[in-house]
């Protein structure tokens, strides 16, 4: 019998010790940062050189949260 952890359960055992502390809304501030950073990403890739500066600052979180809550009020 082999005593070593399997992939799957180092798997399970990594992704319990990395989620244990996150809650929904630090989920959902990385989901909104990972998009935005590859919109950013996109945005410097498909402009020239010498036009990446008119990529623009994209709204942080914070600001969109206050942005939706005022919309749905």
């Amino acid at each position: 019998m082999n005593s070593q952890p399997t992939v799957v359960q180092l798997f399970v055992i990594l992704a319990t010790l990395l989620t244990e502390g996150c809650s929904l809304a630090d989920w959902q501030r990385m989901g909104y940062e990972t998009v935005q950073n590859a919109k950013r990403q996109q945005c410097q890739t498909d402009l020239p050189r010498d036009k990446e500066g008119e990529c623009q600052q994209r709204e942080n979180y914070d600001a969109y949260q206050q942005r939706r809550t005022e919309n749905t009020e």
